[in-house]
Order: structure tokens, then C-alpha cells, then sequence
């Protein structure tokens, strides 16, 4: 955690959340982990530095970025729609919580052995693999010009002309990452079709597939859920409320809205 995000205040704080229940944490193994997480993040941003062939620098720490942003100041006419992302951010938790509690109860009843959870997850990863190749073909007439593209992706052609891409499936073919970085762009335009099946998509497979047989986070799922929820509601807003508003800063509350909805 304090090597792939540059922090290593949120290294240690996750050592000890995860280590909570341990009654052998003490005062000293605090600092011997955050010495840890302070070392791991200096040596990883070392590495960086040689590896681009820049100046050694303390600064650019960490291996996920969602990348450097003009200022959007937010206004005051902004908060009522924020308390809307709030609202649905909570009702979203709420739901996940119930729908993959349900999920995970039914998980312990029916599979009993390591080859029946093993079984389960390759079934749910080629579900996945599916849904995410052939969703797209929905949108298939959907298509834009690179030259004229303001996403900063990998464009994916899919079923469209040459020199033409799929935003549908340039977001679902493209690393999380990535993704992030668009949303949270004040550049990138999206379509209302776009945004909702990508939150659909992301928001049912967290719920059926969170609980599997590997290890799994939520952090960036909540993050790419909360970042679509928000730039839904400013595209709405922008297109039938106030045109003067940033969507980049409806992504970065609806994400923030739905992290706090489940954790």
C-alpha cells in the first residue's frame, strides 16, 4: 500500500486496521512499520527516477496515479448536487452490502470444498471475460474519431470503421487505471449510454464477485462505480441545470460518496 500510493502514513494505518485484533501490537511495532513503509516508498520512488532517466526526486512516490489536474474550484451551487451523490453513494453501499452478504451466505452454504470455490471462480472469471467482450456490440454504432478524441486511452477499434474506436469498449478493455484518469479529466466527453452500462457492469460483478476463491479489494471498483455515478449526474446537470460546472469534480465526490457507502 505505502509503495503503490506514496503513503506511508496509509501503509501503517492498514498494518494496524488489518492487525486490529492481535494483541500483540504494541507503541514500538507502530514506528518499526511505518519505518518499513517510509523505506519501501523512498526506494520504489528511487526507482522510478532511474528507470525514466530523471533527476533523483522525493516527490513522485508511488505507482498509481490518477494524473496532474487544472484546478476545478467547486461552488456553492454545487453542494445540493453533491448531497444527491452523498444520498446515492449510501443507497449504493447499502445495497452492495446486502445484495453480496446474501451472496457470500449462500457461497458458505453450497460450496464446501477448495474445488467447488475453484470451480466457481473460473465459472464468474469467464463470465466476466464474456459480458466485458461482447457489451460493446450493444454501442457498436457508437463510434468516434480519434483525431478528434479527448480520451487519453488506448483506443479500441471493436466493431468500428478504421480510424474510428468503441468508447465502450476502450473503457472496459483499458486498465483501471487508465480508466480514472479519464474520468477524473475535465477533457474527456462521455455518452449517458457509456456511463451507465459501464456502471452497471461494475457495479453487479463487484456485488456476485466479491468473496471468491482469490483475493479481491474494493477500493478501485468503488472508485471506477463512484467516478461513472458522478460524471451520470454532472452530464445531466451540465446538459439541463448549469452549464458552468466541472463533471471531473461530480467523478472525484461520486467516487468518495460511494467508498463511503460500503466502508
Amino acid at each position: 500500500m505505502s509503495a503503490a500510493f506514496g503513503s506511508p502514513i496509509g501503509g501503517s494505518l492498514l498494518a494496524y486496521e488489518i492487525s486490529k485484533p492481535s494483541t500483540y501490537w504494541s507503541f514500538d511495532l507502530t514506528w518499526k512499520i511505518f519505518f518499513c513503509s517510509s523505506v519501501s516508498t523512498f526506494t520504489l520512488n528511487l526507482l522510478i527516477c532511474i528507470m525514466k532517466g530523471e533527476d533523483l526526486s522525493i516527490t513522485n512516490a508511488g505507482l498509481i496515479k490518477f494524473g496532474e489536474y487544472d484546478e476545478n474550484p467547486y461552488k456553492l451551487q454545487d453542494f445540493p448536487f453533491f448531497i444527491i451523490l452523498g444520498i446515492f453513494g449510501g443507497l449504493l453501499g447499502a445495497m452492495f452490502i446486502y445484495v453480496n452478504g446474501e451472496v457470500n451466505r449462500m457461497r458458505k452454504k453450497t460450496l464446501k470444498s477448495n474445488k467447488a470455490k475453484l470451480l466457481e471462480t473460473i465459472a464468474l472469471t469467464a463470465l466476466t471475460a464474456t459480458v466485458l467482450f461482447f457489451t460493446p456490440n450493444i454501442l457498436s454504432k457508437n463510434c468516434m474519431s480519434q483525431d478528434e478524441s479527448s480520451v487519453d486511452a488506448e483506443h479500441i477499434q471493436y466493431l468500428c470503421p478504421e480510424g474510428m474506436y468503441n468508447p465502450m469498449a476502450t473503457f472496459l478493455f483499458n486498465s483501471e487505471g487508465t480508466v480514472i484518469k479519464n474520468f477524473l479529466s475535465k477533457k474527456a466527453v462521455f455518452s449517458y449510454e457509456t456511463l451507465l452500462l459501464f456502471f452497471l457492469i461494475w457495479f453487479i460483478f463487484t456485488c456476485i464477485t466479491y468473496g471468491t476463491f482469490i483475493p479481491a479489494g474494493l477500493f478501485l471498483p468503488g472508485i471506477l462505480i463512484g467516478c461513472s455515478l458522478g460524471r451520470v449526474l454532472g452530464l445531466f446537470i451540465e446538459n439541463y441545470i448549469v452549464q458552468e460546472i466541472h463533471p471531473s469534480t461530480y467523478a472525484i465526490i461520486g467516487a468518495a460518496a460511494v467508498l463511503a457507502g460500503y466502508f
